[in-house]
């Protein structure tokens, strides 16, 4: 499970820091941050996976 948080938070990660260097040329660096934020509190609260039985 551990290595799965891993890969996720890595590929999150990967996936926003692309887009903020992508994105400021196109639209104001508070509304990417926002974007960036709220995505990650969004991932951050969605509930785990029940366990297996």
């Amino acid at each position: 499970m551990g290595a799965l948080l891993a890969l996720t938070s890595a590929v999150c990660y990967g996936i926003v820091d692309f887009a903020g260097e992508c994105s400021p040329g196109r639209a104001h660096c508070a509304a990417v941050t926002l974007i960036g934020q709220v995505g990650g509190l969004l991932l951050a609260a969605t509930p785990p996976l029940p366990p297996r039985r």
